[in-house]
């Protein structure tokens, strides 16, 4: 069975935590009532022609009038109630929610207002037309939204750079010089001169060079990537719907005759 629990804040900011966290928790119909607006009560097609206060009753589910005299005098006053439809095993989930944001409790500060229009009454007792007849007197706001477009930063895309690796062949041509020892064998006819050291074994060793091509690399740096971002600006139109309560007055001037 479904019941409905109503929290009443003195605090707007306090009311409007307990409504994220029962969103937050999973209550989604979880609804705050401002003063005497209505705004995020899901009412039917049929009732949206209906007196606000009956509205109002209607979506709390009340059928106690002393109890939404209570909510009609709490929103005079200028506090908030939150409330939130649930099954009875979820009462006592969204009750703790509710108490963890410091509610009011309106039976005794409904009596403290009922206490304070006594007391008014009585100091101006001596100015008090009383032989004046009884009159009745009932406010109806009217609400109207207003349409408020913030800004928020969005992911629209991305830039990414990646560098790799690639290999390609090259060459290049050198001239190389390699020395090579011959033996050049002609006949001779002369006497051995002195010193030369003749009749004797000798060894005669020449060395052969030559060059051979030795690579090396080096890096150099051949191009810069800047990587940046800019900002440009874009005006957009946006289009939405606001409500606004308006009030048709009918009179009825039937009168009975006797």
């Amino acid at each position: 069975m479904a019941s409905t629990i109503v929290g009443y804040f003195e605090d707007l900011e306090e009311a409007r935590s307990a409504e994220r966290e029962l969103v937050g928790a999973g209550f989604e119909n979880a609804t705050t009532v401002v003063g005497q607006s209505v705004d995020g009560m899901h009412l039917s097609e049929g009732t949206q022609h209906e007196s606000w206060w009956d509205r109002v009753k209607a979506a709390f589910g009340v059928e106690d009038e002393r109890e939404l005299g209570n909510y009609r005098e709490a929103t005079k006053h200028g506090g908030t109630l939150v409330t939130v439809r649930v099954s009875d095993e979820q009462t006592n989930q969204v009750a703790d929610i509710l108490e963890r944001h410091h509610p009011v409790d309106l039976d005794q500060r409904a009596e403290s207002w009922q206490s304070d229009t006594k007391q008014t009454l009585t100091g101006t007792g001596s100015s008090l037309n009383t032989s004046a007849a009884p009159t009745s007197q009932v406010n109806l706001p009217l609400a109207e939204e207003e349409l408020q477009v913030g800004k928020r930063a969005v992911q629209r895309g991305a830039l990414r750079i990646h560098t790799y690796v690639t290999e390609r062949p090259v060459e290049e041509q050198v001239t190389l010089r390699q020395e090579e020892a011959y033996v050049d064998r002609r006949p001779v006819d002369r006497t051995v001169e002195p010193g030369e050291n003749a009749f004797q074994d000798r060894t005669i060793e020449v060395q052969e060079l030559g060059e051979e091509a030795v690579v090396a690399k080096q890096a150099r740096v051949v191009e810069e990537v800047t990587v940046g971002k800019e900002q440009t600006s874009r005006t957009e139109t946006v289009r939405d719907k606001v409500r606004k309560e308006e009030v048709e007055i009918e009179r009825d001037d039937t009168q009975t005759k006797r």
